[in-house]
């Protein structure tokens, strides 16, 4: 649908939020890399909140990662406001020990950066080092307005990046350090922010998205870059051509 006449203020529409839960469902069937052999080349942490959780998965990730197929590991800045802000550095996140495997990149200085911003910053540095391919995690409840945020980003880069949304198994009653709330009750105001961010232009269409998707399980059945089911639904059923709208 087109959403040219709408403003971020206005109310949401019914087929809106039906987009947003069909991109939800397409999302999760992107399965996880089990092996290190399926590893991306690039892992990279949208930080914030204080949920140490999302550093940690990458960490361990790289941990059991192959170095010669593995490289680099990027941390973005955040909001330096937030009252468990710690600035990202090797020091800081006690990760020099990886310093020594994998390039880990991490901002120079404090920021109070939101999504769009840690999307730029990591399209920049995925140009500089010459990524292919990244592996994005964030909490589940971020992961889709993230992923489609970076997408957009390297959609208006111009930027050939297969990105492949990566998420630590955490409890939806978990409590979010920075708020003291359960992590599930940020689910209803996500699908809210990535409708009103998607009018403003900030994060991939409907049809974008449904076109990414797509490639990316065409890039798996080629290359084997994630862990492949038996059966590829895009490689032989027709309704998926009418479904990227």
């Amino acid at each position: 649908m087109s959403n040219k006449a709408l403003k971020p203020e206005d109310p949401i529409t019914v087929e809106e939020a039906l987009e947003v839960a069909e991109e939800a469902m397409m999302l999760g069937s992107i399965p996880q890399p089990k092996d290190p052999s399926e590893y991306p080349q690039a892992i990279a942490v949208f930080p914030g909140l204080g949920e140490w959780w999302r550093i940690a998965h990458a960490v361990d990730m790289l941990c059991q990662a192959d170095s010669r197929r593995t490289t680099h590991l990027f941390i973005t800045g955040y909001n330096c406001k937030e009252e468990t802000y710690v600035q990202p550095t090797l020091e800081n996140l006690d990760l020099g020990f990886l310093d020594k495997r994998f390039t880990v990149v991490v901002p120079e200085a404090p920021s109070e950066d939101y999504t769009p911003q840690q999307a730029a910053w990591l399209v920049r540095q995925l140009v500089s080092h010459g990524i292919q391919n990244v592996g994005l995690v964030v909490s589940q409840y971020h992961r889709l307005r993230a992923y489609q945020t970076l997408l957009k980003r390297c959609l208006v880069a111009r930027l050939d990046i297969d990105i492949v949304p990566l998420a630590p198994c955490v409890s939806p009653l978990t409590l979010i350090p920075e708020t003291k709330q359960p992590m599930m009750w940020r689910y209803r105001p996500e699908i809210e922010r990535l409708i009103r961010y998607r009018r403003k232009g900030d994060v991939a269409t409907h049809a974008e998205f449904v076109d990414a998707v797509k490639q990316l399980w065409l890039f798996n059945h080629e290359t084997g870059l994630i862990a492949e089911p038996h059966l590829d639904p895009w490689l032989a059923n027709p309704f998926f051509e009418a479904a990227g709208r």
